[in-house]
């Protein structure tokens, strides 16, 4: 196998060659990862610089990079590369880069799926902290109340995923 890479290596001159991560990082051979922190540096420095230059002001920068942000969400959320705990844990910043309708039902769909909830064994306390920090954070923005209606769905959804066994009782605080 690492034969077999080295060969494809040497061969690309500079070309992308399709190589599995935990073998890139086994040959140690330099990679990026598609992710949206990936993404999201990317376009950040391409504004910097565009700000530093004088080509663009401030506001201009801010704009851009909330454009960018929301663009980088909607793209890994339609090609399934945005998982269940990652979309959870973005749930904030989607909000405060103000997110397009067409992402916020993505994410609200992703949420309230039983079955994409039980297959990413995400946990019920997962949900209600990202519930929490929306409600903080984002209280009273009409994007946060739908992710937080979505976040109670998904909490109710998550609840077999906690693979309870023997004499159990789940008691909830409802009190304050």
């Amino acid at each position: 196998k690492v034969a077999l890479y080295q060969n494809k290596l040497a061969e690309a001159k500079g070309d992308k060659v399709s190589i599995k991560t935990l073998d890139a990082l086994m040959l140690g051979v330099p990679f990026a990862a598609d992710t949206h922190e990936t993404r999201n540096s990317q376009a950040g420095e391409i504004v910097s610089a565009a700000k530093k230059s004088g080509k663009i002001t401030e506001r201009e920068a801010v704009e851009l990079m909330q454009e960018a942000v929301s663009s980088n969400f909607k793209e890994l959320l339609q090609t399934g590369k945005l998982g269940m705990l990652a979309t959870v844990r973005n749930l904030v910043r989607m909000v405060q880069n103000k997110v397009d309708s067409e992402t916020v039902k993505l994410v609200v769909d992703m949420l309230t799926n039983g079955e994409a909830i039980r297959k990413s064994l995400i946990h019920p306390m997962q949900l209600d902290i990202a519930y929490e920090m929306l409600r903080a954070e984002c209280g009273s923005d009409a994007i946060g109340r739908q992710f937080q209606v979505a976040l109670q769905k998904g909490f109710e959804l998550a609840i077999p995923n906690l693979q309870l066994s023997g004499n159990t009782c789940v008691m909830v605080d409802v009190s304050g």
